[in-house]
């Protein structure tokens, strides 16, 4: 489950989870890192889809285009890490078989 907040750590990066102030710039670091190199062409396609569907998205909300109604993760919530701002819309249904 992707998490753009400082919460968690990066998802791409073997941190381990910690709640102290250190490791909270750390995972916000490593969000704005991504937002600047892997997601500019990610948005273009996505916008591009967007305008020409027309939806409404707000682009300044990280999670502004996760649905509001339900956020489903194969990950069980025990492998997750403990994240105090997450989404009500997030349900664990995992793990599904093959």
């Amino acid at each position: 489950m992707p998490d753009t907040s400082d919460a968690t750590p990066l998802m791409y990066c073997d941190w381990p989870y910690e709640n102290t102030p250190e490791a909270r710039v750390r995972d916000l670091g490593g969000w704005k890192m991504i937002e600047s190199l892997m997601m500019p062409p990610v948005l273009a396609v996505a916008k591009t889809y967007v305008d020409a569907n027309g939806l409404v998205i707000d682009w300044s909300d990280p999670g502004g285009t996760y649905s509001k109604l339900a956020v489903i993760t194969q990950t069980p919530k025990k492998f997750d890490f403990p994240n105090p701002i997450l989404s009500a819309s997030v349900q664990y249904a995992g793990p599904f078989p093959p």
